[in-house]
């Protein structure tokens, strides 16, 4: 397949689960993410389509609380050709706050390789809590619902027949970075062992 009809790889998972790296382990093995902060998230959508958006529907524009109803979301006109039009030549977005507006998504980009970064809920919840932007809580038990939160939306993903694959970041750093190799043959790409474990800082990840 030639690499301009490759499908947009959306990167999505409830924040402190591991999509940065995931962004950043497809970088390492050809993806394009374009003009990226350093969380590997492309700014351009994220800031003048994604936080609007969020905030136009009345929910918080970073993702904590608020939530916004999933169910109750209606499909966007223009939305696919907005969020290519501020990609570029990038064909790999990775945001959270997608599993909250999924249902968005999905109508614009039926044919994108979805890959879901999950994470224990306790873990999510101990990292939030170590986070100084992660703000709306304060107790370990309401970031753990919160968490609990997005995976039933990344389920309900699922079970709508996006094509979507699973990833675990925790498995590739504590364990084999061969748990990142389904998501990035899911996304089109080639495996690169060695570029992937360049990117894998084991120091960093609290596990």
């Amino acid at each position: 397949m030639d690499e301009s009809d490759r499908p947009l790889v959306l990167v999505t998972g409830c924040a402190r689960s591991g999509t940065s790296l995931t962004a950043q382990v497809l970088q390492a093995c050809g993806a394009r993410l374009g003009r990226v902060n350093k969380l590997f998230e492309h700014t351009g959508v994220r800031d003048r389509l994604v936080k609007p958006y969020l905030s136009s529907i009345g929910a918080d524009p970073l993702g904590q609380h608020p939530l916004p109803d999933t169910d109750s979301l209606q499909p966007v006109p223009g939305w696919r050709d907005q969020v290519l039009q501020r990609l570029g030549d990038a064909d790999c977005y990775k945001g959270a706050k997608m599993a909250l507006m999924w249902p968005v998504w999905a109508d614009a980009f039926p044919d994108a390789k979805w890959v879901l970064c999950w994470r224990d809920v306790d873990d999510i919840a101990a990292s939030c809590k170590r986070t100084a932007f992660m703000q709306a809580y304060s107790e370990h038990d309401d970031w753990a619902c919160w968490a609990l939160e997005y995976h039933a939306r990344m389920a309900r993903l699922q079970e709508s027949g996006a094509d979507c694959v699973d990833v675990w970041p925790h498995e590739a750093v504590t364990e084999d970075v061969e748990a990142y190799r389904p998501v990035v043959e899911h996304a089109g790409l080639d495996w690169n062992r060695e570029a992937v474990e360049r990117v894998i800082q084991r120091a960093r990840w609290h596990a």
